[in-house]
């Protein structure tokens, strides 16, 4: 029974279960600013695509996932679309 609850215990810190941190609005943000836009957050970003929107500035995040205000833990990785320049 004690290994049992030492098992769900560490678990639990292992992946930081109840502690999560809001998503930051990335839109809008330009690719040169995204490094320093994270710097005092706890989470990371990847571009992984770019799409083509002539109202947008060339270079600026059109769209994300996950969208700004979910809650995710830390260090997750937000993946950026980016318009095409």
């Amino acid at each position: 029974m004690l290994l049992l609850w030492l098992v769900f215990s560490l678990l639990s810190h292992y992946t930081r279960h109840g502690e999560t941190v809001p998503v930051p609005d990335f839109t809008g943000k330009m690719t040169n600013e995204l490094d320093q836009f994270v710097l005092d957050k706890k989470i990371k970003y990847e571009i992984i695509d770019s799409v083509y929107d002539n109202r947008k500035p060339k270079g600026s995040v059109a769209r994300q996932d996950p969208e700004a205000e979910t809650q995710v833990k830390e260090g997750r990785k937000i993946y950026l679309y980016i318009v095409a320049a």
